[in-house]
């Protein structure tokens, strides 16, 4: 049961912030990491629908809290790189 949850969490975490991830990446028109974050996106969701369907309202909240920490991870590294890359050109 417990590694169910970690497991989920994971997924979680990762499928909502590779998801944010991907917007950016879209709005960017960066295709190669688009691209690559679709195969992560893919492998992240496996994951959280095997678990979250047998799942309950444990399983809720857990994929809840997971999803708004990858979320707020995935925007603070996209800024954070992009960022650096910006201060390496000037």
């Amino acid at each position: 049961m417990i590694l169910d949850y970690t497991i989920l969490f994971f997924a979680s975490f990762s499928l909502v912030g590779l998801l944010g991830l991907q917007s950016k990446n879209v709005q960017g028109s960066k295709y190669l990491a688009a691209a690559v974050t679709s195969v992560a996106i893919s492998i992240a969701n496996f994951f959280f629908v095997k678990i979250v369907a047998t799942g309950n309202y444990e399983a809720l909240i857990i994929a809840s809290i997971a999803g708004a920490c990858g979320i707020i991870t995935a925007i603070y590294a996209y800024d954070k790189m992009n960022n650096q890359k910006r201060q390496k050109k000037v």
